[in-house]
């Protein structure tokens, strides 16, 4: 009996020694994938940083065009004032040429009326005064025009040096891109090693759906109670449900548009949030990669819709609004939440780049950020979602 308990003992301890190792391994995985998504959000930072300068310097570049095109309209129109002020001193030149020289005194000598000579020297006195007037225009003028092209001349070359730096800047942020795609495609190697993609989306949406709740919150207590009443509330469609999925009823329901409809942006009007259902223009053109509803995982459905588009794309806001949330959030990665009327808010998300801060009003179609793939995805892409308080709303139902 004792050497069957001296067995048992060395195996247990054998048993307990191989937990140990692989809580070790288990822990060290954890940690190494700590760090990735941390080297990951960092890069993604460094691309926010990068694009807005980016967007900043492609502004600048804007106005400075705008400014070169209205100067050099005005030039235009100063050298033809120039062209029209010598012609007219060129005409005073050739009469008085014709006419010869003649002084005061030989016009006097043959005057025979005395009141003629009065009216003689009058006239000269206003042709005289007539072409100083003029040749000071003229010389005011073509100051204008070498002032104008002075500045012209700095304008282009601060246009030049913003062009090559913007160049500049875009190559740092493809390199970065880049390197935030291989730390990437290790972060997802890890998770897909320890398979825990699901908890981790879990984790992600419970941290979002807190934020709403929050906002939600602070509307109520911001808005009047008699504001709700203000006008009929749009109607919202039964959401049917999965007895299988129970904690996520808000989500399931019907889709209207399929993952491949395409989206256009045309913005057309800055109407309250709440009288648009089914005229809202789409925040950006694109394919919808995947449609409100429809299923992500075994246990989780899409709470918005994912729009594919270009990386770097303009991302407009959908209705008037005020900014209520811009920052970045694990698994969403860039995001500006815009709140509208009767509660209604909308959120822009996977972003490169925010381009708006915290209380500034926008209006419909107004930039608020570029298109991009931070919180970790794969590709460039808009995650989009539209919500009543706390409550999900089907995007594909706003959207035109």
């Amino acid at each position: 009996m004792s050497s069957i308990a001296w067995g048992e003992t060395i195996e247990n301890s054998a048993v307990t020694q191989e937990i140990d190792r692989l809580k070790t391994q288990i822990d060290r995985q954890q940690q190494q994938s700590e760090n990735l998504n941390d080297e990951v959000n960092q890069m993604e930072k460094k691309i926010s940083d990068i694009d807005k300068t980016v967007y900043s310097n492609e502004q600048k570049i804007e106005a400075l065009l705008n400014r070169l095109q209205t100067a050099n309209k005005q030039k235009e129109k100063l050298d033809g004032e120039v062209e029209t002020q010598r012609a007219a001193l060129a005409q005073q030149l050739v009469a008085m040429y014709t006419a010869g020289d003649q002084s005061y005194l030989r016009l006097l000598l043959r005057q025979d009326n005395p009141s003629d000579i009065s009216r003689t020297l009058r006239y000269f006195e206003y042709l005289n005064a007539h072409r100083s007037t003029k040749i000071s225009a003229l010389n005011t003028s073509i100051a204008k025009v070498q002032d104008l092209t002075n500045q012209m001349e700095k304008d282009r070359l601060q246009l030049t040096s913003l062009e090559d730096t913007l160049n500049g800047q875009k190559k740092s942020l493809q390199g970065t891109i880049a390197s935030r795609e291989t730390v990437l495609q290790r972060l997802n190697n890890e998770i897909r090693i320890k398979q825990d993609q699901v908890e981790r989306l879990r984790v992600q949406e419970a941290k979002l759906q807190n934020k709403f709740d929050e906002l939600a919150a602070r509307s109520e207590v911001e808005t009047p109670p008699t504001q709700e009443k203000a006008e009929p509330e749009p109607q919202v469609e039964p959401t049917p449900t999965k007895p299988a999925e129970s904690e996520n009823t808000e989500v399931v329901q019907k889709v209207e548009k399929p993952p491949t409809q395409a989206l256009t942006s045309e913005f057309t009007s800055n109407k309250p949030f709440s009288n648009l259902k089914g005229r809202l223009p789409a925040p950006v053109s694109g394919q919808v990669l995947h449609a409100y509803g429809s299923q992500r995982n075994e246990k989780q459905n899409w709470q918005g819709m994912v729009i594919s588009a270009q990386g770097g794309a303009k991302v407009r806001a959908v209705a008037p609004g005020k900014i209520a949330y811009v920052g970045q959030m694990d698994g969403y990665g860039f995001l500006t939440i815009i709140e509208h009327d009767r509660n209604y808010m909308t959120l822009y998300a996977y972003n490169r780049a925010n381009y708006k801060q915290v209380g500034d009003l926008v209006k419909a179609g107004e930039v608020i950020a570029a298109v991009g793939s931070s919180g970790g995805q794969e590709q460039d892409a808009l995650y989009f979602e539209v919500r009543k308080g706390r409550s999900l709303q089907n995007p594909a139902q706003w959207l035109r």
